[in-house]
């Protein structure tokens, strides 16, 4: 099910007060959607949400943190151009979170560690294309992902193995004194 950006900037009475009403929806799209903050108490009504893409909406970070903790359920998150770096994720935990895309988020190693934290396990695909403030420790949580299969970057997609070789290299340079560097 894909959301218009009518229903939701209307307000329509076919809007998502009706969606709230079909338990059954599992993935939804507010894609570009404005106004999305007026519509939370019925998107958060959703139980059975496992696919939501949230992407260059105009949803606030405490919006964002409450729909995550209320669908625990979640296999795909599509972030795509969100700030997540100001403030930290409070009780989100995904443990069937599949396929995570950050593609040109403003993210937190703090932040990205919450949101695979509990999936690291299941996690299969990471899109990380113009992601800004990355840090090592970020990296360092990919050690956790038996699943991973692939990580989307700017240059190219990396297949996982590729990822963990690089990441045991760069740990033997790591030990090399500057000096003999």
């Amino acid at each position: 099910l894909v959301g218009s950006e009518m229903c939701i900037r209307d307000r329509l009475s076919s809007g998502l007060e009706q969606f709230e009403k079909i338990p059954q929806i599992e993935s939804i799209s507010f894609r570009g959607c404005q106004n999305l903050e007026d519509e939370v108490e019925h998107l958060l009504k959703l139980e059975n949400i496992k696919h939501l893409d949230i992407a260059k909406t105009d949803a606030s970070f405490e919006v964002i943190n409450k729909i995550l903790q209320k669908n625990k359920e979640l296999e795909t998150l599509c972030l795509k151009t969100r700030e997540l770096t100001n403030e930290r994720f409070v009780d989100v935990n995904l443990p069937l979170l599949k396929d995570l895309d950050l593609e040109g988020c403003h993210i937190s190693s703090e932040n990205f560690h919450d949101l695979v934290k509990e999936g690291a396990s299941h996690l299969e695909y990471l899109n990380l294309s113009k992601v800004k403030k990355l840090t090592t420790e970020c990296f360092e949580i990919f050690k956790g992902f038996t699943a991973l299969k692939e990580v989307e970057t700017d240059e190219e997609l990396i297949v996982y193995g590729r990822l963990i070789a690089y990441m045991k290299m760069r740990e033997e340079v790591e030990k090399i004194p500057d000096w003999q560097r």
